[in-house]
């Protein structure tokens, strides 16, 4: 009788996250998981193995939802065991239900900032949604929504052409169901894999090629927001205006870009100050840096920094107040960002504050075992030793390359570092190319032999020049 009630909470907990309504989803999801484990324990029903594998992946989902990275992945590994065991007992496991679990922990390491460890579980669905589509179409979906999370790994490990390789195909899949089958239900997903195809041809430099993407994916979300009444999808409207914006800002476009961000941040204050939408607090803070930036590009500094202050002030509470430690990288970048509109303002001690906060937050999340962070840290570092070098601050600026040195060993073994590792590496390297033979002594006074023979290592394996000395 208990595990007939587990069965049924598991589907009023599904019921009640569709409502959106989480936390009475969580009660319910956790009370099935009780009554399935007592149900086994006291009667030996082990039958009852995949259903409590499934309470677990749904427990999972909803605690991400929850911003509970860490709790989230918990409830996944426990499911992934127990399909893992019915395969080695051989009762098999039901493959559709594995994968999904396989494919909802990739997602949760990617948000946690492990690509690597996430691909592993992404490639590991996709072969099984491979082999459950050569048997029926009806997993095509699920297929293409597990390609995108590929590609998303594959990005954030500098692999640009073989994520695209990924969105190319989740795009032919969509276009499939939708255009073909007649699947509009799936036209969001379709904008989606844009989306995604779109942000990867930006940071490979394919401007105009990811503007077509991320336009085609704004009508596609006008239209369902629009015309269809689909108004759940306005926060995708909104982030796809800023991609677009994004994509502009980077072809020198200014000016138009910030009409995609106001735009953008009209929805955004719209849904999370009047419609209470909290949970999308972080994605308009991102919107305030992205429009000071572009503001900063047309030389506004004044309205830049309110807006840098803004997000600043928005990502600070998230970290600190609400123990979101997920947004530290963000808060980094924004304080960076703020920095370096107060040195161009030439208020070089409030721009030395911001950078030095800014580095010792992406130190933590290194030091955290993120090390997607690796480049960002750099650039940083790159960033910081520029005005330690302009303020003649030789004592600084050796510090600086001491631990752009600490950032860089673990990488040193490897064949293949990252490419986003190597590109901040070698900007690094340019800015000290840069310096005068009389800068370079000024530095040999503060920094040990040691440091500079690894100096000198780095060039010769990155930067195809000696060191001065």
């Amino acid at each position: 009788m208990s595990d007939k009630l587990a069965g049924a909470l598991v589907n009023k907990g599904n019921v009640l996250d569709d409502l959106g309504r989480p936390h009475e989803a969580l009660q319910c999801y956790e009370e099935a998981i009780i009554l399935f484990k007592r149900s086994m324990e006291r009667r030996g029903r082990a039958e009852l193995n995949e259903e409590l594998a499934l309470a677990l992946m749904n427990k999972g989902v909803t605690l991400r939802g929850l911003g509970r990275l860490e709790e989230s992945l918990n409830c996944f590994d426990e499911a992934i065991t127990i399909y893992r065991q019915l395969w080695e007992q051989g009762q098999g496991a039901p493959a559709y239900e594995f994968a999904m679990t396989l494919m909802n922990k990739g997602e949760t390491l990617l948000r946690l900032g492990h690509p690597e460890e996430a691909l592993s579980y992404f490639d590991e669905a996709v072969g099984i949604f491979r082999r459950l589509v050569e048997k029926h179409q009806g997993f095509a979906e699920w297929l293409a929504w597990t390609l995108r999370g590929e590609g998303k790994a594959l990005d954030d490990l500098g692999r640009q052409e073989e994520a695209l390789a990924r969105y190319d195909e989740a795009i032919a899949l969509y276009r499939q169901l939708v255009g073909v089958e007649g699947r509009k239900e799936l036209e969001m997903e379709l904008a989606a894999a844009m989306m995604n195809k779109g942000v990867t041809l930006r940071r490979g430099g394919c401007l105009e090629d990811a503007l077509h993407c991320f336009e085609e994916a704004i009508g596609i979300y006008r239209r369902l927001v629009e015309v269809g009444g689909r108004r759940e999808l306005v926060s995708e409207l909104a982030s796809a205006l800023v991609s677009k914006g994004n994509a502009l800002a980077d072809a020198d476009r200014p000016e138009e870009a910030l009409t995609c961000y106001d735009e953008a941040i009209r929805v955004y204050r719209q849904l999370v100050e009047v419609e209470g939408r909290g949970e999308l607090v972080s994605d308009l803070a991102g919107i305030l840096v992205n429009k000071g930036n572009a503001l900063a590009d047309l030389d506004r500094f004044e309205e830049a920094l309110c807006r840098f202050d803004e997000a600043v002030a928005i990502y600070r509470q998230l970290v600190e107040r609400q123990g979101q430690k997920e947004w530290t990288d963000k808060l980094a970048a924004g304080l960076m960002n703020k920095g370096a509109t107060l040195d161009d303002l030439g208020r070089f001690e409030e721009a030395l504050q911001c950078y030095d906060e800014g580095i010792r937050w992406w130190e933590e999340v290194m030091e955290a075992g993120s090390k997607h962070v690796a480049a960002w840290l750099l650039q940083g570092l790159g960033v910081r030793f520029e005005l330690k070098r302009r303020m003649k601050d030789w004592r600084g600026a050796a510090e600086d390359i001491y631990r752009a040195l600490a950032v860089v060993r673990p990488f040193f073994g490897a064949e293949s570092p990252p490419e986003v590792t190597v590109m901040a590496l070698t900007e690094f390297l340019f800015r000290l190319r840069l310096l005068t033979p009389e800068e370079w002594a000024e530095l040999d006074e503060v920094m040990g032999e040691e440091s500079l023979e690894e100096l000198r290592d780095w060039f010769e394996r990155w930067g195809n020049e000696p060191v001065s000395q």
